[in-house]
């Protein structure tokens, strides 16, 4: 509902107006770069504007110290969301993780008469009966019957509707379901793996994540509550992207992260 240009220059304003306060943050809690920082994030800085050709330089209107700001500010929140987040638990259980991967024959009964409803639920029952007694093959029959185009899920807990969660996690490989009941209409399940070891790890990466978010956003809405921003939105309204047409060069942040994960590895 959005022209894209719009939609993008909001995103930069919200992502700049946060690094800002975060800065602010940083400040209040006195978290400071080094000497041996600093000279790193210049360095950075000298990198990446000797990256851009003068066309580049010429339409950014960028500068050394432009960009060694803005890596200064990038750093020193990065070391406060550290610090928000360092007495968040790590360790994260496999149980806590899991992440199993699922085939179902779907029956759509959002628009269904009762008698449809009951219907479809029989006809469910009856692949059932097949699958378990015929040995008839799941995959052909969910192209076949089913109403979801999409065949295979793979997901950990609290992604899927609780009543298809607590039933396919209920699965060991192999094994098929009884008829699940969900606010959209029936599933029949067949649990592929009731384990997926490379799916699960990621899934702890990602847990990780949200819980070290969760902490950070907590102690920030705080800091950020009643604060007050201001815009020059004469100057945001005067770019277009047609102003930046021919220009390339998107590794601002990758020569960021590059000398800034160098510098703290050593």
């Amino acid at each position: 509902g959005k022209p894209f240009q719009a939609y993008v220059k909001d995103m930069v304003k919200n992502q700049l107006a946060q690094l800002k306060c975060m800065v602010l943050f940083a400040n209040e809690e006195k978290i400071a770069l080094t000497e041996e920082e600093e000279k790193l994030l210049r360095e950075a800085a000298i990198a990446y504007c000797g990256s851009l050709d003068e066309k580049e330089k010429e339409v950014l209107q960028i500068t050394e110290e432009d960009v060694w700001e803005l890596y200064k500010s990038l750093a020193v929140s990065g070391k406060l969301y550290d610090m928000l987040t360092q007495e968040v638990e790590e360790e994260i259980s496999d149980a806590e993780a899991k992440v199993i991967v699922v085939w179902h024959i779907f029956k759509d009964c959002k628009e269904s008469t009762d008698q449809e409803r009951a219907e479809k639920k029989k006809e469910l029952s009856d692949i059932r009966e097949r699958l378990l007694t015929q040995g008839a093959d799941f995959a052909s029959l969910a192209e076949e019957h089913s109403d979801d185009a999409k065949l295979e899920y793979a997901f950990g807990r609290d992604e899927m509707e609780q009543s298809f969660e607590t039933a396919a996690f209920a699965l060991e490989t192999g094994e098929i379901s009884d008829i699940v009941e969900t606010m959209d209409g029936y599933h029949l399940i067949k649990c592929v793996r009731d384990y997926d070891e490379e799916k699960t790890a990621r899934n702890k990466t990602e847990l990780l994540k949200r819980r070290k978010q969760e902490a950070f956003d907590k102690e920030y809405a705080v800091f950020i509550k009643g604060l007050l921003s201001e815009f020059n939105e004469g100057a945001w309204e005067d770019i277009t992207f047609d102003q930046f047409e021919g220009i390339d060069n998107k590794n601002l942040y990758e020569v960021y992260e590059e000398y800034w994960e160098t510098g703290e590895k050593e």
